[in-house]
């Protein structure tokens, strides 16, 4: 048996063909010790779950609460590569966070599940969560160049209520209330 070694041009040339002649992207350095700067904190509710209508024929008659998800939402930071997200989250929750904390970036919200309840009357029945939403633009100041962004977040720990489809909503319609009115519609067909 002869041993012949592979002509070296046809190799090369494979190899050559495997090349798409784009370079990957360097990747853009991020610039530390920086400065936010946050503009006006919008806050508000954001209805995330809500359950069938239970049907409660006597009073504490036991259900269980299956949440359909109406609204999901992640803490995050909207901004360029070079801006250190973590590091824009920290600054706005220490600001805005001091009294009510923020989840933690990267949270994904879903509405909770495995929770049952009773009720003390019957009727029809529908339980709800949400959540309060806490929003900010912010400038990143470093090095000398300034960046903008977004910050999208909301308050830790869960808010929530159940209300009877046979009786009328009361009260004022402040931000609380409005939840229980959006699921009203969802959930509650008129009469």
């Amino acid at each position: 048996m002869n041993w012949r070694p592979l002509p070296l041009v046809p190799l090369l040339l494979l190899a050559g063909c495997t090349d798409t002649g784009e370079k990957e992207p360097a990747p853009v350095p991020v610039c530390s010790g920086g400065q936010a700067t946050f503009g006006t904190v919008t806050s508000g509710n954001l209805l995330t779950g809500v359950t069938p209508v239970h049907e409660a024929t006597v009073k504490n008659q036991k259900f269980d609460d299956v949440y359909e998800e109406i609204a999901t939402r992640t803490a995050a930071v909207q901004a360029d590569a070079g801006v250190p997200a973590a590091e824009v989250y920290r600054q706005f929750a220490a600001q805005v966070g001091a009294e009510k904390p923020l989840v933690d970036l990267g949270t994904v919200h879903h509405p909770s599940t495995g929770d049952s309840g009773s009720t003390d009357a019957v009727g029809r029945f529908v339980s709800i969560e949400w959540i309060r939403t806490v929003d900010a633009p912010f400038t990143w100041t470093c090095g000398g160049a300034t960046s903008a962004g977004t910050i999208t977040s909301w308050r830790a720990g869960g808010n929530g209520g159940i209300f009877n489809c046979d009786e009328n909503l009361t009260g004022d319609t402040d931000a609380d209330t409005e939840m229980f009115f959006q699921a009203r519609k969802l959930r509650c067909p008129p009469d």
